[in-house]
């Protein structure tokens, strides 16, 4: 396998977020990343054990492999407290999503869920006050402290790599520019020209979030598609100079990696979003990435947290990914 991999202070492999965040702010606010068009079966849902995992040459985006791959840990904090009575808590889902395309554009993307836990250590002695239960149904939904055994999709009805609301073919991917500048503009004319079919003005990208965009699109290109370093460091470098993007100087990731960070603040609507992103500077990959999202003036209600494990070319064909 030919790929960057990100790795904790261990030693081992920590986890990636998912296809570009090209969805943005304006959908990091709604709590939601919508890739239209898209539909998938599902594959088989076996088992599989710990992979291992092997250091390679980082920054390389020609292509030395079948499938450009990532894999990616989420974990987010479930806004709806469980249990009973007095004894009620909140806890924290983790999830573990690989994505697999290959040059003509085919993809598909593995899930695994890893099991619930109190968010906190007060929602764990609520929890535990509770009974320490290992599974709840929550509306339609089944929760349950053990890892699930996975799936795998095709994706169906389109082709190509996920990027400022189309999917574009790998020449084009290809073809991005690699001065910060000139990188900018052509994410902000893609924006303005982005599809929509309905001709619906709310389906367009306002121009009122467009930087907050910019600055989404920019941090995806350092993982999500098969770029060259050469656009990411032009990504690197322009994110700091679009407005509303701050720079943190170094700080270390979840998974306790350092890297240089920055904070990316949008307001739509009475919604606010921030992001706050973290990038291995070496390699100019993400290491990971901390949405929040509520309304203006008030403390956040939604939170996400995606850390990247892997990133790169792979010739290893797509399955369900393996437990950390």
């Amino acid at each position: 396998m030919k790929s960057i991999i990100l790795r904790g202070p261990s030693g081992r492999s920590g986890p990636p977020a998912r296809r570009a965040a090209s969805a943005a702010i304006a959908m990091a606010v709604a709590g939601a990343v919508i890739l239209p068009g898209t539909t998938a079966t599902a594959g088989t849902a076996e088992a599989a054990g710990p992979r291992p995992v092997t250091a390679a040459r980082a920054g390389t985006a020609s292509a030395e492999g079948a499938y450009w791959h990532t894999r990616t840990l989420t974990t987010y904090t479930r806004s709806r407290p469980l249990g009973r009575g007095a004894n009620r808590y909140r806890v924290v889902e983790r999830e573990l999503l690989e994505e697999w395309t290959a040059r003509d554009g085919e993809s598909w993307s593995g899930v695994r869920k890893l099991g619930v836990r109190p968010a906190t250590a007060a929602d764990e002695r609520a929890w535990r006050r509770d009974g320490s239960p290992t599974t709840w149904k929550d509306g339609g939904l089944r929760l349950s402290t053990r890892p699930d055994a996975g799936a795998l999709n095709k994706t169906r009805n389109v082709t190509g790599f996920y990027l400022v609301e189309r999917w574009r073919p790998y020449r084009e991917i290809q073809g991005l520019p690699t001065e910060p500048e000139a990188l900018k503009a052509w994410i902000e004319k893609a924006a303005r020209n982005a599809p929509n079919p309905d001709d619906e003005p709310d389906a367009r990208i306002p121009e009122e979030i467009l930087d907050g965009y910019t600055a989404e699109v920019l941090v995806s290109l350092l993982y999500s598609v098969p770029v060259s370093k050469a656009v990411r460091t032009a990504a690197y470098r322009a994110l700091p100079t679009v407005p509303g993007v701050r720079s943190l100087g170094g700080v270390k990731d979840p998974q306790g990696r350092a890297g240089r960070g920055f904070l990316i603040r949008s307001d739509y609507r009475g919604s606010a979003s921030a992001v706050r992103a973290v990038v291995d500077t070496g390699a100019m990959t993400l290491l990971s990435e901390h949405h929040e999202s509520g309304e203006s003036g008030k403390p956040a209600i939604k939170d996400r947290t995606s850390v990247i494990l892997e990133a790169g070319w792979t010739d290893d064909r797509p399955s369900v990914p393996a437990l950390p």
